[in-house]
């Protein structure tokens, strides 16, 4: 009971001496106005008497962290400091102006100084104090974190594009390669080799020595884009990134292109041994002709030899 009633004695002092105070205050306030406006010195309250009940409170109650805490003791003592200067101030210049004592012209300035000195202090410790918030500061150095995580993966894309330009470069160009030829050659007719009217025993060997030609030429280009392009596929994700199931597709897609491509080359080749066989055939046909007619002229010539003789 006795430890109840010094604080409520305690807390009476100082909140008649607050009082007091701040009556003083606001008359030295009221003075920096004017006469229209002299109401807003009860804002200018809250940097001052009500300030230092207001900064006591949050410095017991609702500080966190150690940048906090130091924040707002120290605001206790600043905004104390201007109550004392506005106390005094206007003590001394209404026993000024009663003539009670005389006051250099300068301490007014002085105490005029200190009051916006407080109030400055106090918009900018209220702001100091919700940055200084751990709740704030974890946001920021999560923020922190975000940023460094977006430059690392900037520097891995311009050091990934350096390293894959020139494998998309060289995909590109042959795709290019292939689109152009494409264009310029699909629509040409197929040219065929037929055998001379005159040459009888070497028709059909010219015509399988060029198509045997055509062929391994032909077979050698279709197996060499099949080999580039299965060393480009193999050439862009290495198998110790893929799990052991996208393995297994990738390889998949590997062995059905190749067999796309196998298919399409057994047909181009079907195809290039029927028209070898259709132009074989043509030319021994047209030997056969020339051979009956050769053997019909033979015949008539022998005819009229016999009417000769």
């Amino acid at each position: 009971m006795n430890r109840l009633g010094g604080k409520i004695i305690l807390w009476g002092i100082v909140l008649g001496m607050l009082v007091f105070t701040a009556i003083r205050t606001l008359h030295f306030l009221m003075q920096t106005f004017p006469p229209d406006q002299q109401y807003v010195a009860f804002l200018a309250l809250v940097a001052f008497d009500v300030g230092v009940l207001a900064w006591f409170y949050f410095a017991t109650n609702s500080a966190e962290g150690a940048a906090q805490r130091t924040l707002a003791y120290g605001m206790i003592f600043v905004c104390t400091a201007g109550v004392i200067i506005t106390t005094v101030g206007d003590m001394v210049n209404v026993s000024s102006q009663n003539h009670l004592t005389s006051t250099p012209g300068w301490w007014f300035t002085a105490a005029l100084w200190g009051v916006i000195l407080v109030v400055v202090l106090n918009v900018v410790g209220g702001l100091i104090v919700h940055l200084v918030d751990p709740k704030h500061q974890r946001r920021l150095a999560q923020e922190e974190a975000r940023d460094s995580i977006h430059k690392a993966t900037l520097a891995s894309i311009r050091k990934k594009a350096g390293e894959i330009a020139p494998r998309v470069a060289e995909q590109v160009t042959q795709a290019w390669e292939d689109r152009v030829v494409q264009e310029m050659t699909g629509h040409l007719p197929v040219r065929r080799a037929l055998p001379s009217p005159r040459s009888e025993v070497s028709a059909t060997p010219v015509v399988e020595e060029e198509t045997a030609d055509l062929d391994e030429a032909w077979l050698a280009r279709v197996n060499a884009r099949v080999e580039r392009e299965r060393r480009q596929r193999l050439a862009g994700v290495p198998d110790e990134q893929l799990t052991e199931e996208e393995q297994d597709a990738k390889w998949r897609g590997i062995h059905e292109k190749n067999s796309e491509w196998l298919e399409r080359t057994n047909r181009t080749a079907e195809q290039q041994a029927r028209r070898k066989a259709v132009m074989q055939e043509a030319a021994r046909r047209r030997v056969e002709e020339e051979d009956g007619l050769l053997d019909g002229e033979a015949l008539q010539q022998a005819g009229e030899d016999g009417k000769k003789k």
